[in-house]
């Protein structure tokens, strides 16, 4: 029994399958905070996982925080407690400065009271309570230049101890900031899918880096496919073409959709450094739960011919620009040359027979010589010596 199959007519769709994946196509990237240093992952959320917003999605130790945020606090009391000091310390100068001026004041006026201009006084006196006048004027002018620089200095003592305060301050609370977010929550519902760094994904004792990217949390709400298109047949995709999806998980229910984005070039993927062109399938309806990760076959619609007639390719035999295929006659198989032109993955539209037609799957020449030969026993041997 020759397998064989009719030939069809009708619009021919040319159609091309590749692999994707699906997506959703808005999700929530979930960063590592920034912390003083890395902090080791305490709890993680599994992967697959269902949230609610408001969650615990991940727990990070804070013993480390916590050793530092009281070294910080105990150096900030430290600081207030310096410009404390400084404080004294400048009233104290400041007193002493003053003290010195009044004794300057005081020294002066005991100076003028000396003083005098009378012949009866010796001139050698009057000149020794002229240089204590000068003496004590000179003083005055010292101990009042001295106040002011004392002042000086500790105004800029006490601004620079001011700032490390300030410094201190903003430390602790740095890190009462940083220990809040030492556990994320989930911002919205979703599913959690762990990112993966170059070890793979992320897990408890890992100690991310300041932003890193830790979990994605997609909504499932709206999903796309994308799916990987050979370097070759790019050229042939385009925005708008219709889709039909089907999920590994979902066998026989077939999503609608269309191509709604492609990616500039074809850049290598694996090993063997072949080119893909990476392509955005939109979906319409649903089958069962829709989960991210999830495989799928794409068949994307390419081009349609219309009133053609086509029969499958392994009907199809060729040689070098030639072909043909086996049709069923009153007589048995006949070999009928004919046209090709467009195919897919499973058919190709020929022009040289009729819709209808009966065409083998197999070359009939081929499965009657494949037949099994009439046995034919062999003669005994003769003894020719005997």
């Amino acid at each position: 029994m020759i397998p064989s199959a009719e030939a069809a007519s009708g619009t021919f769709e040319v159609t091309l399958s590749v692999p994707g994946e699906l997506k959703a196509v808005e999700e929530t990237l979930i960063l590592a905070p920034r912390f003083n240093g890395r902090l080791e992952i305490a709890w993680l959320a599994e992967q697959g996982q269902r949230v609610v917003k408001g969650e615990r999605l991940v727990v990070f130790d804070r013993n480390e925080l916590i050793t530092k945020l009281d070294q910080a606090e105990t150096e900030l009391e430290l600081a207030r407690t310096k410009i404390g000091q400084n404080q004294s310390k400048l009233s104290l100068a400041v007193d002493e400065a003053r003290a010195n001026i009044r004794r300057a004041e005081l020294d002066l006026e005991l100076a003028g009271m000396r003083r005098t201009e009378s012949d009866t006084v010796p001139m050698v006196e009057r000149e020794a309570a002229r240089i204590s006048e000068t003496k004590a004027e000179m003083a005055i002018d010292a101990a009042r230049s001295s106040e002011a620089s004392v002042q000086l200095e500790s105004r800029a003592e006490t601004q620079l101890l001011e700032l490390e305060v300030e410094r201190r301050v903003r430390e602790v609370q740095e890190l009462e900031e940083q220990i809040e977010n030492t556990v994320i929550v989930a911002p919205t519902d979703g599913v959690v899918l762990l990112e993966e760094k170059w070890d793979g994904a992320w897990t408890v004792g890992s100690r991310p880096w300041s932003s890193a990217e830790l979990i994605s949390l997609p909504d499932l709400a709206a999903m796309k496919v994308v799916a990987q298109v050979h370097e070759v047949d790019s050229p042939r995709i385009a925005v708008g073409q219709k889709a039909r999806v089907e999920l590994d998980a979902f066998p026989g229910q077939i999503l609608s959709g269309e191509v709604i984005a492609t990616a500039d070039l074809a850049v290598p993927r694996g090993d063997d450094e072949i080119k893909y062109l990476e392509i955005e399938v939109s979906l319409e309806g649903e089958a069962g739960s829709l989960l991210p990760g999830m495989s799928t076959r794409v068949e994307l619609v390419l081009d349609d011919e219309p009133d053609v007639v086509w029969v499958p390719i392994e009907a199809v035999t060729r040689d070098g620009d030639e072909a043909w295929v086996f049709t069923e006659g009153l007589t048995g198989w006949g070999k009928v040359p004919v046209t090709l032109g467009e195919e897919n993955d499973t058919h190709v539209i020929v022009t040289g027979v009729d819709a209808g037609t009966r065409v083998a799957l197999v070359d009939p020449t081929a499965a009657d010589a494949a037949r099994p030969a009439a046995v034919v026993k062999a003669a005994p041997a003769t003894d020719e010596a005997g």
